[in-house]
């Protein structure tokens, strides 16, 4: 109803907006989408979620975000997180990478760790000590 208020409710059964070629719901100020128990949005294509101010993820518990197929990347003010189809994980930042717990815990069957060009495999003593550092 132009200019008025248009509302369609069911209190037996379910209710649904189909066309053939697009639906969309359009508000000046705020659209909700509520239920009781359960929303489900599925696409058989892309999917977009845009916000132009803060959005918010919150979920109480079982929250399991799956990719299959294709890589998956999160990309949050330049830090890029980076996950291969094949499983390799890449970390990113243009600034720095902190990690703080009380024991962490890293295993590898090769690989380096480099900083400030000194390799932690291939480094040499300069105090005199001879040979590898032990194991």
């Amino acid at each position: 109803v132009a200019g008025g208020q248009f509302q369609a409710k069911s209190s037996a059964a379910s209710m649904s907006l189909n066309a053939k070629t697009g639906v969309g719901i359009v508000a000046g100020t705020t659209v909700s989408i509520e239920a009781g128990t359960f929303v489900s949005i599925e696409a058989a294509g892309a999917l977009s979620v845009t916000a132009g101010g803060k959005y918010t993820f919150a979920a109480k518990k079982g929250t399991k975000i799956e990719v299959e197929g294709g890589d998956a990347e999160i990309t949050i003010n330049g830090a890029t997180v980076k996950v291969t189809e094949a499983g390799d994980v890449e970390i990113e930042s243009p600034t720095k990478i902190s990690l703080t717990a009380p024991e962490i815990n890293a295993t590898a069957a090769s690989g380096d760790i480099t900083i400030n060009g000194v390799s932690l495999v291939n480094h040499t003593h300069m105090s005199g000590a001879v040979g590898k550092p032990d194991k």
